[in-house]
């Protein structure tokens, strides 16, 4: 029995599913096979996207049928079987919490009964799984914050909201890649550019990545923005065992 049930998308696109459910264990699985889809460059695969339970593959049919991707698929799954799983990634992110940079911290703290750098420390102490990319370009969906901090979104959103802006909404919480309207308690913000439309490499994070936040002062962060600016900060990535 195959690991993945598959459904046909027009005459050019393949939807390859693992689960119904929505969980970090299936999640991984589809990051890992699509990594290992990508890396093969196979003659005829155009495109590979992956989602929070499923991916996408987009193809030629010209050149490809659909019994060689599912086959092709198929053979991916038993070979991840036999290695077992793999080191991931996390991304530290430095981030000024608080102050003019983090406007609603002082409410998110008093709507949940704790202190501003409770909020700091709980929200800092999780390595947050991104599930895939989307919304914004750059934008990373995580997994959820601590239910000591779930906040409710604001109930007008801003007209603007700037890039780097760390919010919570609910148990969700986010980095917004590009100024943009929003409706999430902000929280901080990081000197990282999420996103930059004319780099070599436009994304600070990929799908399958953890994110870790760490809280800095005022003095780091303009002086890791200066580094930014000067094309000198090196983004710190550490290896996280699974």
């Amino acid at each position: 029995m195959k690991p993945f049930t598959y459904y046909p998308i027009g005459d050019s696109g393949m939807k390859i599913q693992l689960s119904d459910d929505i969980s970090l264990h299936t999640n991984k699985k589809v990051h890992q096979v699509c990594k290992v889809l990508e890396e093969r460059k196979i003659d005829g695969i155009l495109e590979v996207v992956p989602s929070y339970h499923c991916f996408y593959v987009y193809y030629n049919p010209l050149k490809l049928k659909i019994s060689h991707i599912v086959d092709s698929v198929e053979l991916v799954f038993h070979q991840l079987a036999a290695q077992g799983d793999e080191q991931n990634e996390v991304v530290l992110v430095p981030t000024l919490y608080g102050g003019e940079y983090g406007i609603d911290l002082t409410r998110v703290a008093q709507e949940n009964g704790v202190s501003e750098s409770d909020v700091i420390q709980i929200h800092a102490s999780i390595d947050y799984f991104i599930y895939m990319m989307g919304f914004l370009p750059g934008f990373p969906y995580l997994g959820g914050v601590e239910e000591a901090i779930a906040t409710p979104r604001l109930k007008n959103p801003r007209t603007k909201v700037a890039a780097g802006s760390v919010g919570i909404a609910d148990r969700q919480t986010g980095i917004y890649p590009v100024d943009s309207p929003g409706g999430w308690n902000i929280v901080g913000r990081t000197p990282l550019p999420l996103f930059n439309a004319d780099s070599a490499k436009p994304f600070l994070f990929r799908a399958g990545q953890y994110i870790r936040f760490i809280p800095i002062l005022e003095d780091e962060f303009y002086l890791i923005q200066e580094q930014v600016n000067n094309d000198t900060y090196v983004v710190k990535v550490e290896k996280k065992e699974n």
